[in-house]
């Protein structure tokens, strides 16, 4: 490719690159910053393949991405030429141009669809994700299934090892995967730590100023942790408003979000009275256009701050409001932004500056410190490319409680490496016996995993280095001193005389106490005099060498590399153990294998029987789901019951949620269904996986007999945008099953008429 400019912007180095790959049909692995043009390569890829017939998919981690992608899409190439497949939504399925989260092309692989055999290329966006714990696995399995005939173009924030995830998908696809890395970012960020009493600085001065603060606490008598006032968002926003908006605010709480933002709202007015009358009037038009009385209550309620400039955005809020925010941010109408991590994932919406409540989060178990590629993944947001010439960070810290061992250290040059967090389900299972004949092939397959290639080349380092170590072991155990661990070796004569003097020392001590001549220490005393009287006699006897000191130096340094040696080789001997245990899949395989053949999924053939097969289509659940349907629940429940069961099966627990709760359906008829699977696991596996929270099938029940968005609010204590999520989980496990039981007309047409229950008002996606 020769041109230097597309879509009008002047192309970087490594965006020429890259788009000289695509158009040499290669896969390719672009790794760079937040915020300096990846998408464009996308974009590029996209445009060639459309020019020239060809179908090209884009995959993202999360919906909303794909929603912005496809909106995107649409507007260069027409509604005809993009179509997007989500949880959510179907949209012109055979379009040119698709666009999905990556969980539904995984599934679309492994499904055999006919849609894979027409693409060209997948983009991979966010290819990072793959070391995510929770959905790692799904970026694993799309590379694995992938049909050969598919090109890859990943997407990925700066990561050290992109050669080695490059050199894993080549070992897979046995082709060679291009490498194209860029460090430089668009807009240099700086970096600061922010406290209200020292304001703006390093982590170094805000040491400095809480050790000088603590000394003249202790003078003054105050206790550690009560003598400073904590620094709060108010001080920060207080800081930046004349210079460093507009800002991104992550908060690692929803509530938090909304109760900065309003707390702001009573101190601030960001805005001018010609970008007010801008925001009313965008309002106004919003909530002309809408029809449900949900959305508008939810406008409402956001309408105060987003009027002074103020916003907030997480995901327990309705989709509307959402894109009502991101509007107002986009056209630069909303000055501070409140927000959760999310909002950093893929959504291209810079500011000047990006603030961080904390540099701890919670991972889902606990409270642990942001990696350097979480902090950088939201800190890239900052500086907005041919507007700003730098881009700020800030992060607050309490001088009462600072440990700097929990402060981010912002290096890109330390990132952290992608590991695998690759886990064999039993979809993958079921899967992989529908699709494979023989043992050998399944296996080949399980091996190509990126943990295993890792773990491979790990091991292929330890063993390595083990036999370099032995090497140098018997090098030493050569040259050493023959007497080295004999008295005669001057070393073990002074060593042993030591021990003796220290003997002598101790027994004297237990002679001069009355507790030390007690009855209670006589054993010991005895075994003291006893050592004392040997090991005199036995030094008695030697006449050690005549070493110099040098001589004793140099087998004092050897013994002393020896020991340091052989303890490097028993710590690698057992991370190799480690190793094989970690990435036993076969093992794993086996043993689900096992299990699926005592729950007649597999017969004696380790063939998929008729339940194995409607398994293959099912990714929630499968085991429970799979038995609902062959016991006749689905066909002889209620559409209203059949949406509270499966909102149950699809709803994911978190600690403080709470539902009122009301006989809706046999629940002793489920409990006996589940019963089998978790005693089958518990027996083979030593685990459980079925899950099932029945607290939320009122809720849902309701919903879908025809209750009113607003009335839900008494059903539960959960936020508008996390219902509408348990609804669209819910829809989406409805298609699945619905997918599955195609051969089954009556079933299938009762399921769509469930989804038409509950894909209504405010829970129905438009785009």
């Amino acid at each position: 490719m020769d041109k230097k400019y597309y879509r009008g912007l002047l192309l970087d180095d490594f965006q020429r690159q890259a788009m000289d790959y695509v158009d040499n049909n290669l896969s390719v692995l672009v790794s760079a910053p937040t915020g300096v043009g990846k998408t464009l390569i996308a974009d590029y890829t996209i445009e060639k393949c459309y020019r020239e017939g060809r179908q090209v998919v884009y995959t993202a981690p999360i919906k909303a991405l794909s929603n912005q992608k496809y909106k995107d899409f649409k507007h260069y190439f027409g509604k005809d030429a993009v179509g997007i497949i989500t949880g959510d939504v179907v949209i012109n399925s055979n379009a040119p141009i698709l666009v999905m989260t990556t969980e539904i092309f995984r599934n679309m692989i492994l499904t055999r669809d006919p849609v894979v055999d027409m693409v060209r290329y997948l983009i991979l966006d966010e290819i990072h994700y793959i070391s995510d714990l929770d959905r790692g696995s799904v970026w694993e399995e799309t590379i694995i299934f992938l049909p050969k005939h598919i090109k890859i173009l990943g997407l990925s924030a700066t990561i050290p090892n992109a050669e080695e995830l490059a050199e894993w998908i080549a070992s897979i696809k046995g082709e060679e995967v291009k490498v194209v890395k860029h460090h430089q970012r668009a807009v240099p960020l700086k970096h600061f730590v922010f406290e209200k009493t020292m304001g703006a600085g390093n982590l170094k001065k805000a040491i400095k100023i809480r050790r000088q603060k603590l000394e003249e606490m202790a003078e003054s008598g105050v206790p550690a942790g009560k003598g400073l006032p904590a620094t709060t968002h108010v001080d920060l926003v207080s800081f930046l408003k004349d210079e460093y908006l507009p800002a991104l605010y992550f908060v690692f709480s929803r509530k938090k979000c909304e109760d900065y933002a309003y707390e702001l709202s009573r101190k601030f007015n960001f805005l001018t009275r010609d970008e007010r009358i801008k925001v009313e009037q965008y309002l106004a038009n919003k909530s002309a256009e809408q029809g449900v009385t949900a959305n508008l209550l939810a406008l409402e309620r956001v309408r105060r701050v987003l009027l002074k400039g103020i916003g907030f955005h997480h995901a327990g809020m309705l989709p509307i409001v959402k894109e009502v925010v991101e509007d107002l941010l986009t056209a630069r109408l909303i000055k501070v932004l409140y927000c959760t991590e999310t909002f950093a994932v893929g959504i291209n919406m810079p500011v000047k500056t990006v603030c961080f409540d904390s540099n701890e989060k919670f991972d889902g178990k606990d409270f642990r410190v942001m990696t350097n590629q979480e902090y950088f993944q939201m800190a890239g947001r900052a500086g907005r490319r041919g507007i700003d010439t730098e881009g700020f960070v800030f992060s607050i810290v309490d001088l009462n409680w600072l440990n700097p061992d929990k402060m981010v250290k912002p290096d890109e040059r330390k990132l952290e490496n992608l590991q695998s967090c690759f886990n064999l389900g039993y979809n993958s299972v079921v899967n992989l016996i529908g699709h494979h004949q023989t043992e050998e092939e399944i296996e080949e397959v399980l091996q190509h995993n990126f943990a295993y290639f890792q773990a491979s080349r790990k091991a292929d380092f330890l063993q390595k280095r083990i036999r370099e170590l032995e090497q140098e072991l018997a090098q030493i155990l050569a040259e050493r001193c023959e007497d080295i661990y004999n008295l005669t070796c001057p070393l073990q004569y002074h060593t042993a005389w030591s021990r003796l003097k220290a003997d002598k020392r101790e027994l004297n001590r237990l002679f001069r106490t009355r507790w030390g001549r007690s009855k209670r220490y006589e054993s010991k005393r005895k075994e003291l005099s006893l050592r004392i009287s040997q090991n005199e006699s036995l030094l008695a006897e030697v006449v050690p060498r005549l070493c110099t000191a040098e001589q004793q130096g140099h087998c004092q340094a050897q013994q002393e590399r020896y020991r340091r040696l052989d303890e490097e080789k028993k710590e690698l001997y057992k991370e190799w153990g480690r190793l094989s245990k970690q990435t036993n899949f076969i093992r794993d395989f086996r043993l689900k294998r096992q299990l699926l053949q005592k729950l007649g999924f597999v017969d004696e053939n380790n063939a998929l029987t008729p339940r194995g097969k409607f398994a293959t289509q099912i990714y929630v659940q499968e085991l429970l789901v799979t038995e609902l349907y062959f016991d006749g629940v689905f066909h002889e429940f209620e559409p209203e019951q059949i949406v509270a069961l499966v909102a149950a099966i699809a709803y994911e627990s978190r600690k403080h949620d709470w539902f009122k709760k009301g006989p809706v359906y046999d629940l002793e008829r489920i409990y006996r269904l589940m019963l089998p699977l978790i005693r089958a696991e518990e027996q083979i596996l030593n685990t459980v996986t079925v899950e099932f929270h029945p607290e939320v099938s009122l809720l849902a029940y309701q919903w879908s007999a025809g209750l009113e968005f607003a009335d839900l609010r008494s059903y539960c204590n959960l936020q508008d945008g996390d219902i509408v999520s348990i609804f669209r989980r819910t829809i989406d496990l409805l298609r699945q099953i619905r997918g599955a039981a195609a051969a089954d007309r009556s079933l299938a047409d009762k399921l769509s008429h469930c989804i038409k229950l509950i894909d209504r008002d405010v829970v129905e996606f438009v785009l």
